[in-house]
Protein backbone atom coordinates (compact mmCIF):
# COMPACT_ATOMS: atom_id res chain seq x y z
CA UNK A 1 0.00 0.00 0.00
CA UNK A 2 2.71 2.60 0.97
CA UNK A 3 4.36 1.66 -2.69
CA UNK A 4 1.27 2.31 -4.40
CA UNK A 5 0.95 5.34 -2.32
CA UNK A 6 4.73 6.67 -3.31
CA UNK A 7 4.26 5.26 -6.73
CA UNK A 8 1.32 7.67 -7.00
CA UNK A 9 2.85 10.73 -4.97
CA UNK A 10 5.86 10.20 -7.78
CA UNK A 11 3.60 9.80 -10.95
CA UNK A 12 1.43 13.29 -9.60
CA UNK A 13 5.01 15.13 -9.32
CA UNK A 14 6.10 14.02 -12.44
CA UNK A 15 3.00 14.58 -14.24
CA UNK A 16 2.41 18.34 -12.86
CA UNK A 17 6.48 19.18 -13.69
CA UNK A 18 5.17 18.01 -17.01
CA UNK A 19 1.97 20.30 -17.66
CA UNK A 20 4.24 23.65 -16.29
CA UNK A 21 6.97 22.07 -18.09
CA UNK A 22 9.21 22.05 -15.19
CA UNK A 23 12.11 19.44 -15.61
CA UNK A 24 12.31 17.95 -11.98
CA UNK A 25 15.02 15.48 -11.11
CA UNK A 26 14.62 13.01 -8.77
CA UNK A 27 16.03 14.49 -5.72
CA UNK A 28 13.64 17.15 -5.78
CA UNK A 29 11.02 14.15 -6.30
CA UNK A 30 12.50 12.78 -3.62
CA UNK A 31 12.35 15.98 -0.79
CA UNK A 32 8.45 16.41 -2.32
CA UNK A 33 7.58 12.99 -1.03
CA UNK A 34 9.02 13.45 2.52
CA UNK A 35 6.72 16.72 2.76
CA UNK A 36 3.64 15.44 1.36
CA UNK A 37 4.35 12.16 4.01
CA UNK A 38 4.95 15.03 6.66
CA UNK A 39 1.76 16.91 5.48
CA UNK A 40 -0.21 13.40 5.71
CA UNK A 41 1.27 12.15 9.22
CA UNK A 42 -0.34 15.26 10.14
CA UNK A 43 -3.83 14.20 9.20
CA UNK A 44 -3.60 10.63 10.80
CA UNK A 45 -5.17 9.09 13.84
CA UNK A 46 -1.38 8.79 15.08
CA UNK A 47 -1.26 12.88 15.39
CA UNK A 48 -4.49 13.03 18.21
CA UNK A 49 -2.91 9.65 19.72
CA UNK A 50 0.21 11.98 20.26
CA UNK A 51 -1.64 15.55 20.98
CA UNK A 52 -3.49 12.97 23.83
CA UNK A 53 -0.35 11.33 25.62
CA UNK A 54 3.00 13.85 24.73
CA UNK A 55 1.67 16.13 27.92
CA UNK A 56 1.92 13.09 30.51
CA UNK A 57 5.51 12.54 29.05
CA UNK A 58 6.35 16.01 29.89
CA UNK A 59 4.68 15.89 33.05
CA UNK A 60 4.95 12.89 34.98
CA UNK A 61 8.42 11.60 33.49
CA UNK A 62 9.76 14.98 32.78
CA UNK A 63 10.32 14.51 28.96
CA UNK A 64 11.00 17.84 26.90
CA UNK A 65 8.35 18.30 24.59
CA UNK A 66 10.72 17.03 21.00
CA UNK A 67 11.80 14.21 23.21
CA UNK A 68 8.29 13.07 23.93
CA UNK A 69 6.85 13.45 20.59
CA UNK A 70 10.19 11.71 19.14
CA UNK A 71 8.97 8.66 21.33
CA UNK A 72 5.32 8.50 20.87
CA UNK A 73 5.85 9.18 17.09
CA UNK A 74 8.39 6.08 16.82
CA UNK A 75 5.73 4.19 19.41
CA UNK A 76 2.91 5.15 16.80
CA UNK A 77 5.20 3.93 13.58
CA UNK A 78 6.57 1.04 15.01
CA UNK A 79 3.21 -0.36 16.79
CA UNK A 80 1.22 -0.07 13.07
CA UNK A 81 4.18 -1.62 11.85
CA UNK A 82 3.89 -4.95 14.15
CA UNK A 83 0.64 -4.87 14.51
CA UNK A 84 0.45 -3.98 18.36
CA UNK A 85 -1.58 -1.71 20.02
CA UNK A 86 0.61 1.47 21.04
CA UNK A 87 -0.87 1.75 24.39
CA UNK A 88 0.87 -1.42 25.37
CA UNK A 89 4.32 -0.22 23.90
CA UNK A 90 4.19 2.58 26.08
CA UNK A 91 2.95 0.25 28.83
CA UNK A 92 6.05 -1.37 28.46
CA UNK A 93 8.42 1.25 28.02
CA UNK A 94 7.02 2.81 31.05
CA UNK A 95 7.19 -1.07 33.17
CA UNK A 96 11.08 -1.33 31.88
CA UNK A 97 12.74 1.75 31.94
CA UNK A 98 10.21 4.84 32.79
CA UNK A 99 11.02 6.37 29.84
CA UNK A 100 14.69 6.98 30.40
CA UNK A 101 16.16 6.20 27.15
CA UNK A 102 19.82 5.41 28.77
CA UNK A 103 18.51 2.94 30.87
CA UNK A 104 20.82 -0.03 31.36
CA UNK A 105 19.67 -3.12 33.90
CA UNK A 106 21.76 -5.49 35.85
CA UNK A 107 21.00 -8.49 33.19
CA UNK A 108 22.81 -6.22 30.55
CA UNK A 109 19.37 -4.95 28.82
CA UNK A 110 19.15 -1.62 27.14
CA UNK A 111 16.83 1.78 26.28
CA UNK A 112 13.72 2.64 26.28
CA UNK A 113 12.33 -1.29 25.78
CA UNK A 114 15.64 -2.66 27.72
CA UNK A 115 16.20 -4.67 24.55
CA UNK A 116 18.75 -7.66 25.85
CA UNK A 117 22.16 -7.95 24.04
CA UNK A 118 21.20 -11.24 22.24
CA UNK A 119 18.69 -9.62 20.16
CA UNK A 120 20.65 -6.67 19.18
CA UNK A 121 23.78 -9.33 18.58
CA UNK A 122 21.69 -11.40 16.38
CA UNK A 123 19.41 -8.34 14.05
CA UNK A 124 21.00 -5.28 14.71
CA UNK A 125 24.77 -5.44 16.27
CA UNK A 126 25.44 -1.53 14.32
CA UNK A 127 23.24 -0.33 16.20
CA UNK A 128 22.94 2.49 18.60
CA UNK A 129 21.27 0.63 21.47
CA UNK A 130 20.15 3.80 22.97
CA UNK A 131 18.72 5.57 19.81
CA UNK A 132 14.81 6.05 20.47
CA UNK A 133 13.99 4.89 16.90
CA UNK A 134 16.21 1.78 17.01
CA UNK A 135 15.64 0.83 20.26
CA UNK A 136 11.75 0.98 20.17
CA UNK A 137 12.07 -0.91 16.92
CA UNK A 138 13.82 -3.61 17.37
CA UNK A 139 11.70 -3.45 21.27
CA UNK A 140 8.47 -4.08 18.84
CA UNK A 141 10.22 -7.10 16.78
CA UNK A 142 10.64 -8.56 19.54
CA UNK A 143 7.69 -8.50 21.31
CA UNK A 144 6.07 -9.34 17.68
CA UNK A 145 7.97 -12.76 17.56
CA UNK A 146 7.04 -13.34 20.67
CA UNK A 147 3.19 -12.90 19.96
CA UNK A 148 3.90 -15.49 17.46
CA UNK A 149 5.12 -18.31 18.98
CA UNK A 150 2.92 -17.76 22.42
CA UNK A 151 -0.75 -18.83 23.18
CA UNK A 152 -1.75 -15.20 24.25
CA UNK A 153 -0.66 -11.61 25.09
CA UNK A 154 -0.49 -12.68 28.45
CA UNK A 155 2.18 -14.95 27.66
CA UNK A 156 3.80 -12.56 25.27
CA UNK A 157 4.48 -10.11 27.57
CA UNK A 158 5.91 -12.43 30.08
CA UNK A 159 8.46 -13.72 27.62
CA UNK A 160 9.02 -10.49 26.78
CA UNK A 161 10.08 -9.49 30.37
CA UNK A 162 11.95 -13.12 31.18
CA UNK A 163 12.42 -14.74 27.93
CA UNK A 164 13.22 -18.59 28.60
CA UNK A 165 12.07 -18.44 32.07
CA UNK A 166 8.43 -16.91 30.96
CA UNK A 167 6.64 -19.10 33.27
CA UNK A 168 7.46 -17.13 36.17
CA UNK A 169 7.02 -13.93 35.11
CA UNK A 170 3.21 -13.63 34.13
CA UNK A 171 2.46 -11.08 36.79
CA UNK A 172 4.75 -8.83 34.40
CA UNK A 173 2.11 -9.14 31.96
CA UNK A 174 -0.81 -7.79 33.79
CA UNK A 175 0.96 -5.17 35.38
CA UNK A 176 1.99 -3.93 31.81
CA UNK A 177 -1.79 -4.53 30.61
CA UNK A 178 -2.80 -2.14 33.94
CA UNK A 179 -0.66 0.41 33.08
CA UNK A 180 -1.76 0.28 29.02
CA UNK A 181 -5.42 0.38 30.45
CA UNK A 182 -4.51 3.78 32.10
CA UNK A 183 -2.65 5.03 28.98
CA UNK A 184 -5.80 4.61 27.55
CA UNK A 185 -8.44 6.09 30.01
CA UNK A 186 -5.90 9.15 30.41
CA UNK A 187 -7.45 12.56 29.25
CA UNK A 188 -6.37 15.51 28.06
Amino acid sequence: MRNINRWIQTVGLIAIGVLIGINISRTAIRYQQRQVEKLLWLLTPATEWVRQRVHVLEDSFGLDRATAIEILSEVWKSSQYFEHDPDIVLAIIEQESSFKRNALSSTGAMGLMQVMPEWWKRYNPNADFFSIKENIRLGCFVLWTYKNISQNEEEALARYCAGKNWDKFLVYSEEVQNKCVKWINRED
